[in-house]
């Protein structure tokens, strides 16, 4: 990925203080600055902003990443939520089925669906991590993800 040495702020900021700078102090005050550009001022700002962009393409993909990791961010955020707030039907409720060793001091819980390749074929390792380490206790939630049954 290519990056630039700027950030987008930067650049809007850099590309609005052009922009604004015939502005009075007192009109600068105001918290909203739109109601108070012309629409000359308004279209010169929108081509500061287009040109850059274009002899700047990088930059484009430096918000895509920003975004991205944004997103990322709050999906792992939501999911630790709901983990915790779970947290004893995902690793204590008795019904659940578990292996290894149900007292031991290392609890892996496998999300699996019984329709799925990927989940039987990481059976054969869970197997393994049974056999390697006596205090693993494993415990199987059921998560149809491919299909209702």
């Amino acid at each position: 990925m290519i990056r630039a040495n700027y950030s987008i702020g930067q650049f809007l900021r850099a590309a609005a203080s052009c922009a604004v700078f015939s502005f009075s102090a007192p009109v600068l005050a105001q918290a909203d600055h739109s109601s108070v550009l012309s629409a000359e001022q308004k279209a010169a700002i929108e081509r500061l902003i287009r040109d850059y962009i274009v002899k700047n393409p990088a930059v484009l993909l430096d918000a895509q990443a920003a975004l991205e990791a944004r997103a990322e961010t709050q999906r792992v955020d939501t999911i630790r939520k709901h983990l915790m707030a779970n947290r004893d039907a995902i690793y204590r409720d008795p019904g659940l089925p578990v292996a290894g060793n149900p007292k031991g001091d290392v609890t892996v819980v496998e999300f699996m669906d019984y329709n799925c390749p990927y989940c039987k074929k990481a059976s054969a390792e869970i197997a393994k991590l049974i056999a390697a380490d006596p205090n693993v206790k494993v415990v199987f939630q059921e998560f149809a993800n491919l299909h209702p049954t």
